[in-house]
């Protein structure tokens, strides 16, 4: 049997406050400075121009590294 830690789930918005209610969420983990660039670079270039409506920021996960989070809300 296994237990889920619950500083592991990032949808708990006591510990992790950046991911709001009523919202759409892209995570995507990354390992580096230039990962996170080339990561940044893609997703601008699927949204063009309306990537300015995403709100962009980093999640440090306890058990995972880091994730860039673009969100909207709904």
């Amino acid at each position: 049997m296994t237990e889920a830690k619950s500083e592991a789930n990032i949808l708990d918005s006591q510990r992790y406050p950046t991911i709001q209610d009523n919202t759409l969420n892209l995570v995507v983990p990354f390992s580096s400075h230039n990962e996170k660039e080339q990561i940044a670079a893609k997703i601008a270039s699927v949204f063009g121009d309306e990537i300015n409506q995403l709100r962009q920021t980093v999640i440090k996960h306890p058990y995972n590294k880091s994730f860039l989070l673009f969100q909207t809300e709904l």
